[in-house]
């Protein structure tokens, strides 16, 4: 585990020298799917870092299923990335509106973990919304 997640440390520095990372994304996008909760948020994390624009729309289902997730801090990562991924892929990103919109209405067993979900997706959606004159005002 703590391997893993030194592997994914390292993938998200090294991503902005790397030229070909088509292996790395093979990897990573194993672990996105993963059901266990260590390895899921890691690998969503360092997965936005690698993609180029152009694969986003490609895996618009994994951030949209872990955004929409039951756990807490996958939701988070996937909220954050897809924050960090808006610059490069605008129009893939808007499209996740609802899916933030539902992430800040959840309601978690343990109340303090559902708030900075809610405060992800609050983050999110001004950002998506920003430029609207009619949902800012």
């Amino acid at each position: 585990s703590a391997p893993r997640q030194a592997g994914y440390l390292a993938v998200k520095e090294l991503a902005t020298t790397a030229e070909d990372v088509i292996m790395v994304t093979a990897s990573i996008m194993k672990d996105m799917p993963n059901s266990e909760a260590i390895y899921r948020p890691n690998a969503i994390r360092a997965f936005c870092r690698i993609i180029d624009p152009s694969m986003a729309q490609g895996v618009e289902r994994f951030f949209k299923a872990a955004i929409v997730g039951r756990n807490p801090s996958i939701a988070s990562a996937a909220l954050v990335s897809a924050y960090h991924l808006f610059p490069h892929a605008k129009d893939v990103v808007k499209r996740w509106v609802n899916e933030a919109q539902e992430a800040g209405r959840q309601r978690q067993t343990v109340p303090s973990s559902s708030n900075i979900t809610q405060y992800h997706a609050l983050g999110q959606l001004y950002l998506i919304r920003q430029q609207d004159r009619m949902a800012v005002t």
